[in-house]
């Protein structure tokens, strides 16, 4: 059984490092910096403001804030679980380990809904229409 899971073990760390061989060399040669430069020289052309909106600025902002939120009850999450593990079977540790789970489970919760929220007010207000599916270009035949 051991050289069975030993085996797999090689094998996974052999495309683990196969992937990251051949991965580096699949990067474009272009920085990040030349693509804006080419976007806003486009925009610009093309008379598209490139200046961002509050929704550009705030957005970003408050999906930052919810993810270390979310982080910070994960932990919570873990800790609890950590409490229950060295609770050693005192009723009192594991009731408020629980109690601890209970709560972080309800936080992610609360989380996730807000990111939805946020994501969703910040489609909205940047002109996409959220719920409809994209629109597609249908070809028109010629007469």
């Amino acid at each position: 059984m051991m050289l069975v899971i030993k085996k797999i073990i090689k094998i996974c760390l052999i495309i683990i490092c196969l992937f990251f061989l051949t991965s580096n060399f699949c990067f474009a040669a272009l920085k990040f910096s030349d693509w804006q430069a080419g976007l806003q020289t486009t925009a610009s052309r093309a008379g598209v403001s490139t200046a961002p909106t509050l929704v550009d600025i705030m957005v970003p902002l408050i999906n930052a804030a919810l993810a270390l939120i979310g982080i910070f009850f994960f932990l919570l999450f873990l800790y609890g679980g950590f409490q229950w593990l060295t609770a050693a079977g005192a009723t009192d540790k594991v009731a408020k380990a629980k109690k601890l789970i209970i709560n972080a489970v309800i936080g992610l919760a609360i989380i996730v809904a807000a990111y939805a929220i946020t994501l969703f007010i910040g489609q909205s207000l940047e002109g996409q229409n959220p719920i409809a599916p994209p629109a597609t270009s249908t070809p028109v035949a010629a007469p």
